[in-house]
């Protein structure tokens, strides 16, 4: 990660550590947040690697020195439809980089390497397997040097000449100094995974190790103090929310306002996860006047999990879904196809909404 001055510390400490010492508090302007995302080009913000997200949080205020495609850190207000600044836009490096295989050893050289051939003579030695290792924090090669470098959290000394003689003529990258091993982050990210099932927060999409940070980085969706908290005790991991409150417990995170009003319940994915099962369904999209919600027959009646950000009205006689921008998708009697995948209602999917609609089945909608 390059710097750019104090500013980056800053950054930094707030992602790592939660969004203390702001001094903002909730009122009746909104609830006391900081957002950390991508600032577009509609005056808004995006959770980063999601620029074209269709629910930007809008924002109001001064954006200072930010321009369109910075990494923004926003503080103040929200009250589901804007973020009212407290002061202006800080700009700062995203948590999440382009991956960087540089050696540690920058001055070490080979002429020539086969990588596949030296990384199993190297996991002999150490005996590493699918479970991780208990002293090695990773291990990368460098194309441009033809380098192994393999960087150890504990016990380097115990390894060092085993590696060295296992790695014959060719030159590898010994080095110390992470924090956590393979292992131990392994262990964090299986912890994140049962967090996030227990509704602690949303995850945007996918979340893994990074190498260089030696941390498990995880986007969010929206974190409070108390999620916040659980993540911090991990250590290893590095949580990355789109929205952080301050002052507030998550169940009173304002319902996102967005630019068309819902009327008609739908149930909705909790965050922009980027994932999502791959299977295709056709279908006739249906609405059922009593109950105010929308469903498909399949073998049994089926409700839809929407993605997040969707919304359903009525339009000149006709219930019509919305995407977060306002765009229509959807209306009742269309024929739509549909990636994404069956589960039973009641399986653990993140979800918002309670009206199941009847179903005995959900379909969720890929993204």
């Amino acid at each position: 990660m390059r710097g750019r001055g104090p500013l980056l510390t800053a950054v930094v400490a707030l992602v790592a550590c939660g969004a203390d010492g702001t001094g903002l508090t909730s009122d009746e302007r909104g609830v006391a947040v900081v957002v950390l995302g991508v600032l577009t080009h509609d005056a808004a913000i995006c959770p980063v690697g999601q620029p074209d997200c269709s629910t930007a949080l809008l924002v109001q205020g001064d954006r200072g020195r930010a321009v369109v495609g910075d990494f923004v850190i926003g503080r103040g207000w929200y009250d589901g439809a804007r973020l009212l600044l407290a002061d202006s836009l800080d700009v700062g490096e995203s948590p999440f980089g382009s991956p960087d295989f540089s050696s540690l050893c920058p001055g070490m050289r080979n002429a020539t390497g086969e990588p596949d051939e030296l990384v199993g003579k190297l996991n002999d030695v150490l005996g590493r397997g699918d479970a991780g290792h208990d002293a090695l924090a990773t291990l990368w090669w460098d194309d441009e040097s033809n380098v192994f470098t393999l960087w150890f959290a504990r016990d380097l000394a115990r390894y060092r000449e085993p590696l060295l003689a296992a790695a014959g003529e060719s030159k590898v990258c010994l080095a110390d100094g992470a924090r956590f091993s393979e292992r131990e982050l392994d262990a964090a990210a299986d912890t994140v995974g049962l967090l996030a099932q227990s509704g602690v927060f949303g995850v945007q999409g996918g979340y893994g190790v990074d190498a260089r940070k030696n941390r498990v980085v995880v986007p969010i969706e929206a974190l409070d103090a108390s999620g916040r908290l659980q993540l911090d005790r991990l250590g290893a991991v590095l949580a990355v929310p789109f929205v952080e409150l301050l002052d507030r417990p998550l169940a009173q995170l304002p319902p996102r306002g967005g630019p068309i009003a819902g009327t008609v319940d739908l149930l909705t994915a909790s965050s922009r996860s980027s994932g999502g099962m791959a299977a295709l369904v056709r279908f006739t999209l249906r609405y059922d006047a009593v109950d105010n919600c929308l469903f498909f027959d399949a073998a049994n009646r089926t409700t839809i999990v929407w993605p997040y950000g969707y919304v359903a009205t009525e339009v000149d006689g006709v219930v019509t879904v919305f995407d977060g921008n306002g765009e229509p998708v959807a209306r009742v009697g269309d024929e739509l196809e549909l990636g994404g995948g069956e589960v039973p209602v009641g399986s653990m999917v993140q979800i918002d909404g309670d009206n199941l609609c009847g179903a005995t089945e959900m379909w969720v909608v890929a993204t």
